[in-house]
Protein backbone atom coordinates (compact mmCIF):
# COMPACT_ATOMS: atom_id res chain seq x y z
CA UNK A 1 0.00 0.00 0.00
CA UNK A 2 0.66 3.44 -1.48
CA UNK A 3 2.57 5.83 1.80
CA UNK A 4 0.25 9.01 1.87
CA UNK A 5 2.61 11.65 0.96
CA UNK A 6 2.59 15.04 3.21
CA UNK A 7 2.67 18.00 1.85
CA UNK A 8 3.33 20.64 4.10
CA UNK A 9 4.50 23.93 3.98
CA UNK A 10 8.13 23.54 4.75
CA UNK A 11 8.28 20.59 2.28
CA UNK A 12 6.56 23.02 -0.25
CA UNK A 13 8.73 25.82 0.34
CA UNK A 14 12.06 23.84 0.32
CA UNK A 15 10.81 22.28 -3.16
CA UNK A 16 10.18 25.48 -4.94
CA UNK A 17 13.54 26.90 -3.72
CA UNK A 18 15.29 23.80 -5.19
CA UNK A 19 13.24 24.92 -8.72
CA UNK A 20 14.75 28.49 -8.40
CA UNK A 21 17.87 27.68 -7.66
CA UNK A 22 17.97 25.26 -10.94
CA UNK A 23 16.13 27.18 -13.23
CA UNK A 24 18.74 29.67 -15.22
CA UNK A 25 16.01 32.87 -15.44
CA UNK A 26 15.91 32.59 -11.57
CA UNK A 27 18.91 31.44 -10.63
CA UNK A 28 21.22 34.00 -12.39
CA UNK A 29 19.42 37.18 -10.82
CA UNK A 30 19.84 35.68 -7.14
CA UNK A 31 23.52 35.04 -7.76
CA UNK A 32 23.89 38.82 -9.27
CA UNK A 33 22.10 40.06 -5.78
CA UNK A 34 24.74 37.84 -3.73
CA UNK A 35 27.83 38.85 -5.56
CA UNK A 36 26.48 42.71 -5.17
CA UNK A 37 26.60 42.36 -1.29
CA UNK A 38 29.66 40.35 -1.51
CA UNK A 39 31.10 43.17 -3.26
CA UNK A 40 30.19 45.71 -0.86
CA UNK A 41 32.61 44.67 2.03
CA UNK A 42 35.46 46.44 1.54
CA UNK A 43 38.78 43.77 0.65
CA UNK A 44 42.16 43.73 2.58
CA UNK A 45 44.77 45.76 2.01
CA UNK A 46 48.31 44.62 1.58
CA UNK A 47 50.53 46.40 4.10
CA UNK A 48 53.36 47.94 1.36
CA UNK A 49 56.27 45.77 2.61
CA UNK A 50 54.07 42.49 1.47
CA UNK A 51 53.30 44.16 -1.98
CA UNK A 52 54.93 42.73 -5.23
CA UNK A 53 55.76 44.47 -8.51
CA UNK A 54 55.16 42.53 -11.67
CA UNK A 55 58.09 42.46 -13.74
CA UNK A 56 56.78 40.65 -16.90
CA UNK A 57 53.33 42.43 -18.12
CA UNK A 58 54.45 42.32 -21.87
CA UNK A 59 50.68 41.11 -22.74
CA UNK A 60 50.48 41.87 -26.23
CA UNK A 61 46.76 42.90 -25.99
CA UNK A 62 43.68 44.50 -28.68
CA UNK A 63 42.42 47.57 -28.54
CA UNK A 64 38.45 48.05 -30.52
CA UNK A 65 40.44 49.00 -33.58
CA UNK A 66 41.63 45.85 -34.00
CA UNK A 67 45.45 47.59 -33.41
CA UNK A 68 48.04 45.70 -31.17
CA UNK A 69 49.60 47.55 -28.34
CA UNK A 70 51.59 46.07 -25.55
CA UNK A 71 50.85 46.61 -22.26
CA UNK A 72 54.33 47.40 -20.44
CA UNK A 73 53.84 50.60 -22.49
CA UNK A 74 51.47 51.62 -19.36
CA UNK A 75 54.13 51.12 -17.11
CA UNK A 76 54.54 53.08 -14.08
CA UNK A 77 50.20 53.84 -14.59
CA UNK A 78 47.65 52.43 -12.25
CA UNK A 79 45.99 50.05 -14.57
CA UNK A 80 42.74 47.50 -13.73
CA UNK A 81 41.64 44.81 -15.51
CA UNK A 82 38.65 42.66 -15.49
CA UNK A 83 37.96 39.42 -17.31
CA UNK A 84 34.36 39.73 -18.33
CA UNK A 85 31.78 38.28 -20.00
CA UNK A 86 27.67 38.70 -20.46
CA UNK A 87 26.95 35.07 -18.79
CA UNK A 88 28.91 35.44 -15.51
CA UNK A 89 27.06 37.40 -12.64
CA UNK A 90 29.94 38.30 -11.00
CA UNK A 91 31.45 40.14 -13.66
CA UNK A 92 27.72 41.89 -13.94
CA UNK A 93 27.24 42.76 -10.20
CA UNK A 94 30.95 43.70 -10.22
CA UNK A 95 29.44 46.24 -13.21
CA UNK A 96 28.06 49.50 -10.78
CA UNK A 97 31.82 49.36 -8.96
CA UNK A 98 33.95 49.78 -12.34
CA UNK A 99 31.53 52.86 -13.45
CA UNK A 100 32.15 54.46 -9.73
CA UNK A 101 35.54 53.67 -10.02
CA UNK A 102 35.36 55.13 -13.41
CA UNK A 103 33.50 58.04 -12.41
CA UNK A 104 36.35 58.91 -9.45
CA UNK A 105 39.26 58.82 -11.48
CA UNK A 106 38.04 59.78 -14.87
CA UNK A 107 39.71 63.49 -15.01
CA UNK A 108 43.01 61.82 -13.48
CA UNK A 109 42.99 59.30 -16.27
CA UNK A 110 42.68 61.81 -19.02
CA UNK A 111 45.56 63.61 -18.04
CA UNK A 112 47.74 60.30 -18.58
CA UNK A 113 45.71 60.05 -22.39
CA UNK A 114 47.05 60.60 -25.75
CA UNK A 115 44.77 63.93 -26.74
CA UNK A 116 44.39 61.99 -30.12
CA UNK A 117 43.67 58.81 -29.03
CA UNK A 118 40.42 58.07 -28.90
CA UNK A 119 40.25 56.79 -25.55
CA UNK A 120 40.58 60.20 -24.67
CA UNK A 121 37.93 61.34 -27.15
CA UNK A 122 35.65 59.10 -25.78
CA UNK A 123 35.88 60.29 -22.45
CA UNK A 124 35.53 63.81 -23.11
CA UNK A 125 32.63 63.63 -25.42
CA UNK A 126 30.85 61.50 -22.43
CA UNK A 127 31.32 64.91 -20.24
CA UNK A 128 29.97 66.98 -22.48
CA UNK A 129 26.93 64.60 -23.17
CA UNK A 130 26.50 64.53 -19.51
CA UNK A 131 26.83 68.50 -19.47
CA UNK A 132 24.27 68.54 -22.13
CA UNK A 133 26.75 70.50 -24.67
CA UNK A 134 25.37 68.47 -27.37
CA UNK A 135 27.06 70.96 -30.02
CA UNK A 136 30.46 70.04 -28.27
CA UNK A 137 29.72 66.79 -28.45
CA UNK A 138 29.09 66.24 -31.68
CA UNK A 139 32.22 68.02 -33.25
CA UNK A 140 34.35 65.60 -31.04
CA UNK A 141 32.55 62.62 -32.57
CA UNK A 142 33.23 63.53 -35.85
CA UNK A 143 36.90 63.58 -34.98
CA UNK A 144 36.40 59.90 -33.48
CA UNK A 145 34.33 59.01 -36.70
CA UNK A 146 36.90 60.37 -39.19
CA UNK A 147 39.10 57.82 -37.56
CA UNK A 148 37.01 54.66 -37.37
CA UNK A 149 37.33 52.27 -39.85
CA UNK A 150 33.30 51.88 -41.56
CA UNK A 151 31.89 48.39 -40.19
CA UNK A 152 34.44 48.06 -37.36
CA UNK A 153 33.69 47.18 -33.82
CA UNK A 154 34.79 51.41 -33.42
CA UNK A 155 32.62 52.64 -35.91
CA UNK A 156 29.78 50.72 -34.41
CA UNK A 157 30.28 52.36 -31.31
CA UNK A 158 30.81 55.69 -31.82
CA UNK A 159 27.52 55.52 -34.51
CA UNK A 160 25.67 53.91 -31.52
CA UNK A 161 26.89 57.24 -28.97
CA UNK A 162 26.53 59.86 -31.74
CA UNK A 163 22.58 58.32 -31.90
CA UNK A 164 22.41 59.21 -28.30
CA UNK A 165 23.00 62.65 -29.15
CA UNK A 166 20.26 63.31 -30.73
CA UNK A 167 17.28 64.48 -28.23
CA UNK A 168 13.50 64.76 -28.71
CA UNK A 169 13.56 68.63 -28.62
CA UNK A 170 11.77 71.26 -31.05
CA UNK A 171 13.59 69.81 -33.74
CA UNK A 172 12.13 66.81 -33.70
CA UNK A 173 12.05 65.43 -37.13
CA UNK A 174 15.88 66.22 -37.76
CA UNK A 175 17.09 64.76 -34.50
CA UNK A 176 15.38 61.92 -35.32
CA UNK A 177 16.55 61.06 -38.76
CA UNK A 178 19.19 61.20 -37.46
CA UNK A 179 19.13 59.22 -34.64
CA UNK A 180 17.85 56.90 -36.73
CA UNK A 181 20.33 57.01 -39.23
CA UNK A 182 23.04 56.18 -36.72
CA UNK A 183 21.40 53.46 -34.97
CA UNK A 184 20.88 51.93 -38.61
CA UNK A 185 24.52 52.70 -39.03
CA UNK A 186 25.94 50.76 -35.84
CA UNK A 187 23.21 47.77 -36.26
CA UNK A 188 24.42 47.04 -39.81
CA UNK A 189 28.05 47.34 -38.26
CA UNK A 190 26.99 44.73 -35.59
CA UNK A 191 25.36 42.24 -38.24
CA UNK A 192 28.28 42.27 -40.35
CA UNK A 193 31.11 41.77 -37.47
CA UNK A 194 28.30 39.22 -35.84
CA UNK A 195 28.25 41.60 -33.13
CA UNK A 196 25.36 39.68 -30.61
CA UNK A 197 25.33 42.31 -28.03
CA UNK A 198 22.41 44.70 -30.69
CA UNK A 199 22.15 47.73 -27.97
CA UNK A 200 22.01 49.60 -31.85
CA UNK A 201 19.41 47.39 -32.94
CA UNK A 202 16.91 47.42 -29.82
CA UNK A 203 16.63 50.94 -29.92
CA UNK A 204 15.80 51.24 -32.95
CA UNK A 205 13.32 48.94 -32.56
CA UNK A 206 12.06 50.81 -29.24
CA UNK A 207 12.25 54.18 -31.85
CA UNK A 208 10.17 52.37 -34.85
CA UNK A 209 7.69 51.18 -32.13
CA UNK A 210 7.10 54.67 -30.86
CA UNK A 211 6.71 55.89 -35.01
CA UNK A 212 3.45 53.32 -35.18
CA UNK A 213 6.07 51.21 -37.42
CA UNK A 214 5.25 47.52 -35.21
CA UNK A 215 6.03 45.52 -37.96
CA UNK A 216 9.67 46.45 -38.43
CA UNK A 217 9.89 47.10 -34.55
CA UNK A 218 8.46 43.38 -34.17
CA UNK A 219 11.03 42.00 -36.06
CA UNK A 220 14.17 43.73 -35.28
CA UNK A 221 13.53 43.26 -31.36
CA UNK A 222 12.93 39.49 -31.43
CA UNK A 223 16.38 39.37 -34.00
CA UNK A 224 17.88 41.08 -31.11
CA UNK A 225 16.23 39.15 -28.33
CA UNK A 226 16.98 36.05 -29.65
CA UNK A 227 20.89 36.65 -29.94
CA UNK A 228 20.39 37.91 -26.22
CA UNK A 229 18.87 34.55 -25.60
CA UNK A 230 21.41 32.16 -27.47
CA UNK A 231 24.61 33.88 -25.80
CA UNK A 232 22.77 34.86 -22.71
CA UNK A 233 23.76 37.90 -21.92
CA UNK A 234 22.23 39.03 -18.96
CA UNK A 235 22.69 42.43 -18.87
CA UNK A 236 20.66 43.22 -22.61
CA UNK A 237 18.09 40.54 -21.56
CA UNK A 238 17.46 42.92 -18.47
CA UNK A 239 17.01 45.88 -20.97
CA UNK A 240 15.06 43.80 -23.21
CA UNK A 241 12.47 42.98 -20.23
CA UNK A 242 10.03 46.05 -20.48
CA UNK A 243 10.51 46.57 -24.59
CA UNK A 244 9.85 43.43 -25.68
CA UNK A 245 6.47 42.28 -24.11
CA UNK A 246 5.04 46.02 -25.00
CA UNK A 247 6.03 45.28 -28.46
CA UNK A 248 5.06 41.84 -29.07
CA UNK A 249 1.44 43.03 -27.94
CA UNK A 250 1.38 46.09 -30.24
CA UNK A 251 2.23 43.88 -33.02
CA UNK A 252 -0.55 40.82 -31.79
CA UNK A 253 -3.37 43.53 -31.37
CA UNK A 254 -2.10 44.93 -34.72
CA UNK A 255 -2.89 41.46 -36.15
CA UNK A 256 -6.37 40.84 -34.90
CA UNK A 257 -7.32 44.31 -36.12
CA UNK A 258 -6.04 43.13 -39.90
CA UNK A 259 -7.20 40.18 -39.43
CA UNK A 260 -10.86 41.67 -38.26
CA UNK A 261 -10.52 43.96 -41.14
CA UNK A 262 -9.85 40.90 -43.85
CA UNK A 263 -12.73 39.26 -42.45
CA UNK A 264 -14.42 42.49 -43.24
CA UNK A 265 -13.52 41.95 -46.87
CA UNK A 266 -14.12 38.69 -47.15
CA UNK A 267 -17.48 38.82 -46.52
CA UNK A 268 -18.52 41.79 -48.01
CA UNK A 269 -16.63 39.73 -51.27
CA UNK A 270 -18.92 36.96 -50.59
CA UNK A 271 -22.05 39.12 -50.42
CA UNK A 272 -21.18 40.91 -53.86
CA UNK A 273 -20.24 37.51 -55.38
CA UNK A 274 -23.79 36.20 -54.46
Amino acid sequence: MLKKINFNTKNILSFLVIVILIMPQTRKPIQIQVQKLIAKMSPSVLDKEDRETLSNINWRLTDLNGEHFQLNQTQGKVKVISFWATWCPPCIAELPSLQELYNTYKDTLVTFLNRNSDEYLRIKEKSYRDEGKVDEALIINDRRLKKAKKNSREYSIITFERSILWKNDIAYDINMYNKKKNLILSAISDIKLSIKDNASITDLALLLYQENDIDKAHKYINYAFNNVQFYNSLHRKSIMTNILPLITKAYEKRSIVQKQELEKLLVISVTLGA
